[in-house]
């Protein structure tokens, strides 16, 4: 009976745990060092248009240390050293602990490693226990895979990174066979192939505000974008029948 009551306790605890998370919608944004002195700030990453995977630990958690493979092998393919389509970044949780660099030497972990930010895992993320991963889109908001390790297995983690809608109401309908998009080019010139008329374009970030508007004509547009800050931006281009909205990254 003992046993009993233990194992549902167990799992009473881990339920209330995985609904711990930050309060809001959108991830809150942060900016720390890490050990090698680099500096992360969140809101930049999501305005190159990348996802962000976070990864709570400590040196000290069996779990997180037998989930080294899967974090470091997301890291060398999908993460910054890989294509970079994937941001990883580990927080170290527990203030007590100052072996951070050895420890990561001694597993091989280049993924970068931060510390000092225990009162923003606590406080702002509701985080108690590790692991704990976050997978935030550029858009910010957020998902978590279920309570527990990866181990040597990264894909539940490119399962959520996979799902991210970079920008929120994305529709695409018909005019996506009449219009074809390049670029921004290095001139910072948005082209837009147009083979109809009547079609009018708006260009928001991911606040939804607007920066610019206008009419498109049948054939070669080029679009000035050149003034707008890097980030990813939505391009919504309608007629009086249809929209389309379409990405484009500003580097």
């Amino acid at each position: 009976m003992k046993r009993v009551l233990l194992s549902t306790g167990t799992a009473i605890l881990l339920s209330l745990n995985s609904y711990a998370q930050p309060s809001t919608e959108i991830f809150p944004d942060f900016t720390y060092q890490d050990i090698e002195g680099n500096t992360h700030n969140l809101q930049s990453y999501l305005d190159e248009g990348k996802t962000v995977v976070i990864d709570v630990f400590t040196t000290w958690c069996t779990i997180c240390e037998a989930s080294i493979p899967g974090m470091e092998e997301l890291y060398s393919t999908l993460g910054q050293g890989g294509d970079g389509s994937l941001v990883l970044l580990s927080f170290e949780r527990d203030a007590n602990t100052s072996d951070e660099e050895g420890w990561a030497a001694n597993f091989n972990v280049e993924t970068p490693i931060i510390t000092g930010a225990e009162d923003l895992i606590l406080s702002t993320w509701n985080v108690t226990y590790q692991p704990r991963y976050f997978v935030i889109c550029p858009d910010g908001t957020f998902d978590q895979p279920a309570p527990g390790g990866i181990y040597n297995n990264p894909q539940p983690l490119i399962d959520l990174s996979e799902s991210c809608e970079q920008v929120t109401g994305l529709n695409t309908l018909d005019l996506k066979d009449q219009v074809n998009m390049i670029g921004p080019d290095g001139r910072g010139l948005l082209t837009l192939m147009v083979s109809t008329n009547q079609l009018n374009y708006q260009i928001i970030d991911l606040t939804g505000r607007t920066h610019s508007n206008g009419r498109l004509t049948d054939g070669v547009n080029d679009l000035d974008v050149s003034g707008l800050r890097s980030g990813l931006y939505l391009i919504t281009i309608y007629s009086p029948y249809d929209r389309l909205s379409l990405r484009f990254i500003k580097k």
